[in-house]
């Protein structure tokens, strides 16, 4: 039977994707991935398998998406009706069934479908209708616990100190968000932390021991920043619930430290960018320490501090490293959104850039691109945009004059191993930024033309 796997949302989107990946790695079946959205239509449905946000889908392609799950038949856009394999043994026994001049095409037996979501409510999105839920064998599957974020952060490698505080921390934020006392609105609630980026968290807190861990945090949650404009982003109510939330999370647990705004400096600053002499594409990162003007029990019990900067390796262009242009000035804020950017890059984590219009969000990118050799790409986004225009659009050839799938900006950025610049990601529904979650999770996609992104490692 069809399967589908619901829990709350956070890094427990992920885990179930990666359960439902394993599944069928386990099975040795192949994998087709199709991201529901509001501008889903049921032509993507029949042109283009896990089902990813069902609770997102429109209303009239679900009577679609029911058919296929019940009868196993669907009627294609070229006249072609697929049907079940037990239909289509019947007709072909059939004398006057023409198996070489039919427009009937059996589903295959082994076709299933595993379908993630998040329940609505208490969650945002559209609940789904009982006829469409029964087709399916249901099974929630939580966000980790705290005993599982623990160990998977020391399997990457994290010091055990920091392994046991971040566990207990993303445990008392995975309470918080579950707390519906507030009603099953959104509004003032608590909003989901994503553990799954502690990694990247343990990571810079064992190679920068002088970073205050509440702020790398915070880098991970924009809700706790102190920045009234935020409101706008999430809502007052969710805001000021959400920054409570983690201020007493932090306090609790003994994470001591402020959440920085973007006057502070930082404990660190780039110094110098050297490519690696065995791989063109990578760069050692040095940085310089500040002089430490506060106690060592400031840093929670971590490492003691060395007076000396510490050297990370990141991935980089092929053009020259460590360029300035002449025509940026640096500061010291900036130089701190510097050392941020790159702690986070160090990490493996794509950046998101977050202030009002005209504070240098696309300077200060471009300026980082140059310090590490990347092209860059510029993709500006508006409302209308849909799921497939972020990845693909229709065009015409100039030679022949007939109509082409062309990659967007980010698919080339992708491909080229450039750094694309999302201007205005905010205009965007976030239903049509889920879109790109396996890209930026998994660097890996599938494309409206039928092709595939797939991670380098992985073509080797």
């Amino acid at each position: 039977q069809d399967m589908m796997l619901v829990g709350s949302p956070g890094s427990g989107s992920l885990h179930r994707r990666n359960l439902a990946l394993m599944y069928a790695e386990m099975t040795q079946r192949e994998v087709e991935v199709l991201t529901l959205s509001s501008d889903v239509t049921e032509s993507d449905l029949k042109q283009r398998k896990e089902l990813a946000g069902l609770e997102k889908a429109e209303r009239n392609v679900l009577p679609t998406i029911n058919n296929l799950l019940e009868n196993r038949e669907i009627n294609l856009e070229d006249g072609r009706l697929l049907v079940s394999p037990k239909r289509y043994n019947e007709l072909l026994s059939s004398r006057s069934f023409d198996a070489d001049n039919t427009f009937l095409v059996p589903t295959h037996p082994n076709f299933r479908v595993v379908a993630l979501a998040t329940p609505a409510p208490p969650y945002p999105g559209r609940g789904i209708d009982p006829p469409l839920r029964s087709r399916f064998q249901i099974r929630r599957v939580d966000n980790p616990s705290a005993e599982e974020i623990y160990s998977d952060l020391i399997n990457s490698g994290a010091n055990v100190d920091i392994a046991s505080q971040l566990s207990a921390f993303a445990a008392a934020m995975d309470s918080a968000a579950s707390d519906f006392s507030s009603g099953p609105s959104s509004s003032g609630r608590t909003l989901v932390f994503p553990s799954n980026a502690l990694v990247s968290a343990a990571h810079t807190l064992d190679n920068f021991p002088r970073e205050d861990c509440r702020s790398v945090l915070a880098r991970l949650y924009p809700a706790a920043l102190p920045d009234e404009r935020f409101e706008r982003v999430f809502g007052p109510s969710s805001k000021e619930s959400s920054r409570k939330s983690f201020d007493r999370a932090c306090d609790e647990l003994g994470i001591i430290g402020k959440v920085v705004d973007k006057e502070c400096s930082h404990m660190y600053e780039i110094d110098t960018i050297e490519r690696s002499a065995s791989d063109p594409f990578v760069a050692t990162v040095s940085f310089s320490a500040a002089p430490l003007e506060v106690p060592s029990s400031f840093f929670g019990g971590r490492n003691d501090p060395n007076s000396s900067g510490p050297s990370v390796k990141v991935s980089c262009g092929s053009n020259e490293l460590h360029r300035r242009s002449p025509s940026f000035v640096r500061t010291q804020g900036t130089s701190s959104v510097f050392t941020s950017m790159m702690q986070e890059h160090a990490a493996g984590r794509d950046i998101l850039l977050i202030s009002p219009r005209g504070e240098g969000k696309s300077t200060i990118t471009a300026e980082f691109a140059s310090l590490l050799g990347y092209d860059t790409a510029l993709f500006n986004l508006y409302r209308e945009m849909s799921g497939r225009d972020l990845l693909q659009r229709r065009a015409t050839d100039p030679t022949t004059g007939e109509t082409r799938w062309e990659d967007s900006a980010l698919v080339k950025a992708a491909c080229h191993g450039d750094l694309c610049i999302l201007d205005g990601v905010e205009r965007l529904a976030s239903d049509t930024v889920t879109t790109l979650h396996s890209l930026m999770t998994e660097r890996e996609i599938s494309l409206p033309d039928g092709s595939k992104l797939v991670r380098a490692d992985r073509m080797g």
